[in-house]
């Protein structure tokens, strides 16, 4: 370990609470010293060894080997041991360093001390000393090893963060947080590795470090699952591989081996944002202190990304809510409790002539005329004491003072603003002047408009008087039925015909008061076609059918129906004539056509009679030789 540094000796630990000495150098003279120090490190957990029998023997293997801790003798030929000591100090700073020597009065602990040792022991001594010697040695390795750890860490996550907190895009923040992190060598990292955006159950590459051109097409997009990353998202926990295995899906020729660190990059609440990968050397140990020195990064980073994420909102709102003032066709202001113009669109310059600079921190008494100064204030306040939306035009007598002195006619709506900061509001103007002209305009023509309608009405009046007169005087029934099978109308004559009134018919279904039970079906079947198409069977026609009087009696009637739209649906109209006396009249008809037809029939058969007989008597008289007596062919 010709430059030991804190990287070598993190890098063999599996946690730093757990820091104990892995490769050992003995160095004394005595086959006998170095035989028992092997025994005694055996018996206390030490394996890993190898033995000098003098400083220059020890200063070669030096050269050739990494050590985490020397134990020397003093006195030895050639070079002895605090020789040794001193060259450990100036050429290997990070071994640790214990001096054994049989002389107890010749060596001074101090001297020990300063020539680079960590402790000092007088043989003979026992396995007890040694370990107690080395377990304090080792109790202050690991509280300096975390304290620089931490440092490190420390300083890690600071440079993070002002390459985070830079105002530069969230991608060129993301390649240099990959290109820093990757620097960090003591970590036992290599130069290389991404940073991967979580996006509907994939992985998107957003950032790399010295990545094979390769990969930025196969890593492009990675689906949760897939290679290391994927599985890292999906499960959302680090995952580790020390060597090229099967959960290696990307790869491509000449794929050197070696081993990831993926870490997701997760929110509080568990939700997840982001993978990094950082590339290991293959063979490379999962490192307990590194893990949680990246997953303290992935939180930090994880926070960055949400403070990016919420930044970049904000600017999208702030721009949206500027875009939606400007663009406004109404003038907009935000005025506070004192009546303060704090912010005014451009429309507000426009509609009252002044620049926005010479409107902001002025009270909004500015835009209001004299006369209405206490009026307009008075709005103001009574607002702020029950904040709640509304719309002041008084009438259409609301008005503005522009820059020049002139004034227009304006609309003023109030909605309430309250934060933390204190409570707001928002003044909406519009510009009233043409719609001021335009209600005066509509105005006259409502007026117009109610007496055309009162005449109108005064018309449909007289139209519903006369209809009505027709209607009652009129010697047939007529009914109209709504869509619904419901009787809407019903005349005097119809009250007559079926002895109903109709108080007592309206609003109800036809079928239960005119028609005989055994003609509803078919009611019902031909109404239905009517009201769903406007046409039936007997539409437009005038057909002989029966109907019901109140007192159970069927009597004929003649029935025509027409078919009306109404609001959209249809509508039947019947006009129902009592041909009860006709029916008569036809029956008595038929009865002296059949007596007539009696009597023709006798006065034929006779005629027959006489014609036979006839013909009989010119038969016997021809017979008889004389000249025939009647003309029958007459």
């Amino acid at each position: 370990m010709k430059n030991g540094n804190l990287t070598a000796k993190l890098g063999i630990r599996d946690s730093l609470s757990e820091f104990k000495f892995e490769h050992v150098l003995l160095v004394d003279d005595s086959p006998v010293v170095i035989n028992m120090l092997k025994m005694f490190l055996a018996t206390i957990g030490y394996n890993r060894y190898v033995s000098a029998a003098d400083g220059l023997e020890a200063v070669e293997l030096l050269r050739r080997h990494d050590f985490d801790l020397l134990i020397t003798d003093i006195e030895m030929p050639g070079m002895n041991g605090l020789e040794l000591l001193q060259h450990l100090r100036e050429n290997y700073p990070d071994i640790t360093s214990i001096a054994i020597t049989g002389y107890r009065g010749k060596y001074r602990f101090a001297d020990v001390i300063k020539a680079g040792a960590a402790d000092f022991i007088i043989k003979p001594f026992l396995v007890e000393e040694l370990e107690a010697k080395l377990n304090r040695i080792c109790r202050e390795q690991t509280a300096m090893l975390a304290y620089q750890y931490e440092i490190r860490t420390g300083r890690i996550i600071n440079n993070l963060l002002h390459i985070f907190l830079a105002d530069i895009k969230i991608d060129k923040i993301f390649s240099e947080f990959i290109r820093h992190l990757t620097s960090l060598s003591w970590l036992g990292l290599e130069e290389k590795g991404a940073v991967f955006w979580a996006n509907n159950n994939s992985l998107q590459l957003m950032a790399e470090h010295n990545l094979n051109k390769s990969l930025l097409t196969a890593c492009a997009n990675v689906p949760f699952g897939i290679c290391c990353c994927g599985r890292a998202a999906q499960s959302g926990e680090l995952v580790f591989a020390g060597h090229l295995d099967i959960r290696h899906e990307s790869s491509y020729e000449g794929m050197r081996d070696h081993g990831h660190y993926c870490v997701p990059m997760k929110t509080a609440a568990g939700r997840l944002l982001g993978v990094f990968t950082l590339y290991l050397k293959d063979g490379t140990r999962r490192l307990q202190h590194v893990e949680d020195t990246l997953l303290t990064v992935a939180k930090t980073a994880a926070v960055v990304i949400q403070y990016h994420l919420a930044r970049k909102k904000i600017i999208i709102n702030e721009q949206k809510f500027e875009l939606v003032l400007e663009s406004s066709p109404d003038g907009i202001m935000f005025v506070d409790e004192t009546g303060k113009i704090l912010l005014a669109n451009r429309q507000i310059e426009r509609l009252f002539g002044y620049q926005r600079r010479e409107l902001l921190n002025q009270n909004v008494e500015i835009l209001t005329p004299i006369r209405f100064a206490v009026r307009h204030a008075l709005y103001l306040t009574n607002f702020f004491k029950n904040p709640q939306r509304r719309v002041i035009n008084d009438n259409f007598n609301l008005w503005g003072l522009c820059k020049d002195g002139s004034e227009i006619a304006i609309e003023a709506a109030l909605s309430p603003a309250l934060t933390e900061q204190g409570n707001y509001a928002i003044v909406s103007i519009r510009d009233n002047r043409e719609r001021r002209q335009l209600q005066m305009e509509l105005k006259a023509h409502r007026d117009h408009l109610e007496e055309l309608v009162t005449e109108r009405g005064r018309e449909l009046q007289e139209s519903e008087a006369q209809l009505r007169a027709i209607t009652s005087s009129a010697q047939s029934a007529i009914l109209m039925i709504n869509s619904e099978g419901l009787i809407s109308f019903w005349n005097e004559a119809a009250a007559r015909y079926f002895g109903w009134s109709s108080d007592e018919v309206l609003s109800k279904a036809v079928k239960d008061f005119i028609i005989p039970a055994r003609y509803r079906e078919a009611h019902l079947q031909g109404f239905k076609k009517i009201i769903d198409s406007g046409v039936g069977e007997n539409i437009g026609k005038i057909v002989d059918v029966f109907g019901l009087r109140r007192n159970g009696e069927k009597f004929p009637l003649e029935l025509a129906i027409s078919a009306v739209k109404i609001k959209n649906k249809w509508h039947a109209i019947a006009i129902i004539t009592d041909i009860t006396s006709r029916k008569e009249a036809e029956k008595e008809l038929c009865r002296r056509m059949n007596d007539l037809e009696k009597f023709n029939r006798l006065a034929v058969g006779r005629e027959l009679t006489m014609i036979e007989l006839k013909k009989e008597i010119n038969r016997l008289l021809l017979k008889a030789g004389e000249k025939e007596r009647y003309d029958i062919e007459k």
